[in-house]
């Protein structure tokens, strides 16, 4: 068969987006991957997006897997930067990678640090910018010990923390109800005295008005 052949036919693929964490705990992991396993024999293509490295994809999820069916699994690591397929004896075989260019990670970096400085300056809100990935930068809206390296199990009682963290700097909170309506929540002035100080007090309230664009 001729490329343009192989391209034409309908392909069978299952994408999983794993949001939110660098690998799947150990628990989730020893569950799905029979699971993934039984989908590989059956001849569908499997793809596993995650935001973590490969490694430790790899490990947790898919190294314990061996035989031809193997092939039909792609790890996207990286939130896909590199991609990683199997060769016949399931070695894994890098077959994409996204490298910024120095202009592009200059730019990542401009952005992600003056996205801080305004906060720093505008709202006192103290975030930091984290290095820590290829071909990105992400602002910690809360670099406090606790939060580090939450759990997923955690990430209800992370997100409350995130809110009222950017409540207590009089930042828009957006939320979004059962009907799927947004309200966003900002620290206002009652008056238009109050507006010259930001000192929460009677002066001032939170205001929740509709604001889906």
């Amino acid at each position: 068969m001729t490329l343009p052949d192989l391209l034409t036919r309908r392909f069978r693929i299952i994408v999983l987006a794993l949001n939110g964490t660098t690998a799947l705990p150990w628990a989730e992991a020893g569950t799905a991957r029979p699971l993934l396993e039984a989908l590989l024999q059956g001849g569908v293509q499997v793809a596993v997006l995650s935001g973590g490295g490969f490694l430790p994809l790899n490990r947790q999820l898919s190294a314990a897997i061996r035989g031809p069916h193997k092939r039909h699994l792609y790890l996207l690591a990286n939130h896909g930067a590199e991609i990683y397929g199997f060769d016949a004896a399931s070695r894994p075989v890098l077959l994409h990678k996204r490298v910024v260019t120095p202009e592009e990670d200059r730019r990542l970096t401009e952005v992600a640090e003056a996205v801080r400085d305004t906060l720093r300056l505008e709202a006192g809100l103290e975030v930091e910018v984290v290095y820590d990935g290829p071909n990105r930068r992400k602002v910690d809206l809360i670099p406090l010990p606790e939060w580090r390296r939450p759990l997923p199990s955690a990430r209800r009682e992370l997100l409350k923390a995130v809110r009222a963290r950017l409540r207590a700097a009089g930042l828009w909170v957006e939320e979004r109800n059962g009907s799927g309506r947004c309200w966003c929540s900002r620290w206002s002035p009652r008056s238009k005295r109050a507006a010259s100080s930001r000192r929460p007090g009677a002066p001032w309230a939170w205001r929740r008005t509709a604001c889906c664009r």
